[in-house]
């Protein structure tokens, strides 16, 4: 097999953007994607969304609120290896392609329900959105680092981390499934996804300590670890964390009276920052990329999302796919970053809904 999941077909009932984002990944491992939208959707333009999380998949249009769609349904689950939906708990199942009715008919199918806050808890018929389980989460104020709330977030963290665990539990279950262990039905809640997060920073809360008031220690308070203004006005991104790192830099800083401990006391910190910004001032933040990185001081660019994009480590990674969008305009897209483990499938343009619709029917003899 040329890719991981190359053979393997999964359904996805019309999830919104995590969902979207969890079948997006599993084709881009070669699974073959079939996205059932509901009717009046085929007449809609494509997004930029869709235009991305959308692409290498076939799409058809079927009405699940009425016999004759849920009887396809039924039909394409007997050669379906995962199922993803989104709706809230114990809808599925009113209307007929919950997991018990679908596993009757295919034992081996995993059937993975993504939802705001699972199919347990007081809260497990409530709707939510990113912002929602960003703030309960605790990750928004982990990242704001201590400041007060700003707008919301130009990203949309708590569904694409709720997308990568729907796609990683699809893989794990279709493992399990390998091994012998038949189907499963697997249970996702983007306020756990997102919460879970925290175990990278915050993970730890002990019995003995008093409850803390405000935000613990922010990491960017550091003099070594945080962003810089330069000449030009950009910014770089300093990692300097490594005491080698730290104090290399000091040193060609001129200021080795600081290179003993890149996390001084909060006292000292202030002096140290001002230190350093005036250092940076004096040349633009290309120079001082070049510059630190040939010290192997951990550094980068401050880069928007548009200059991302054109960042030549992440082209040479092939995380950007050239296609066109539905006008036949050239675009490029970003793609998955196991890519550079697995290869891609042969890049296609994300379908209008409905587009497979005829060809799916007659694949299952209707």
């Amino acid at each position: 097999l040329k890719l991981p999941l190359e053979g393997m077909t999964v359904v996805d009932l019309g999830t919104l953007t995590p969902g979207k984002y969890a079948s997006s990944l599993l084709t881009q491992l070669g699974a073959d994607v079939i996205r059932v939208e509901r009717p009046g959707t085929e007449r809609k333009p494509l997004s930029d969304e869709d235009l991305v999380l959308n692409r290498n998949k076939r799409s058809m249009v079927l009405d699940l609120r009425t016999t004759e769609g849920l009887k396809v349904l039924h039909k394409l689950i007997e050669t379906t290896d995962v199922l993803l939906e989104a709706n809230r708990p114990g809808v599925a199942e009113r209307r007929g392609f919950g997991y018990e009715a679908l596993s009757e008919q295919n034992p081996e199918i995993v059937y993975c329900s993504l939802s705001s806050f699972g199919q347990t808890g007081p809260r497990r018929d409530e709707p939510g959105y990113d912002l929602v389980f960003m703030g309960m989460s605790g990750v928004w104020q982990a990242l704001l680092a201590g400041q007060p709330p700003p707008v919301a977030p130009g990203l949309f963290l708590a569904d694409a981390v709720s997308g990568l665990v729907c796609a990683f539990a699809s893989v794990t279950a279709l493992l399990k499934r390998e091994r012998g262990g038949g189907g499963t039905y697997v249970d996702v809640a983007m306020l756990d996804a997102t919460f879970s997060l925290l175990a990278t920073s915050h993970g730890v809360q002990r019995d003995s300590e008093p409850s803390r008031i405000g935000p613990s220690p922010a990491p960017g308070a550091s003099p070594s670890y945080r962003t810089y203004v330069t000449a030009d006005g950009s910014y770089i991104v300093l990692g300097a964390v490594r005491a080698s790192s730290w104090r290399a830099l000091c040193d060609d800083l001129g200021c080795p009276q600081y290179g003993d401990n890149p996390y001084p006391p909060v006292s000292e910190a202030a002096e140290i920052i001002e230190t350093l910004s005036a250092a940076f001032k004096l040349r633009p933040a290309d120079a001082w990329i070049e510059r630190l990185k040939a010290m192997d001081i951990d550094c980068g660019p401050f880069n928007s999302p548009e200059a991302a994009l054109d960042e030549h480590q992440l082209q040479i990674r092939h995380l950007l796919v050239p296609g066109t969008d539905q006008n036949g305009a050239g675009i490029r897209t970003i793609a998955s970053p196991l890519n550079a483990t697995f290869g891609a499938p042969e890049p296609e343009s994300a379908p209008m809904a409905g587009a497979h619709t005829d060809e799916i029917l007659r694949e299952l003899g209707f």
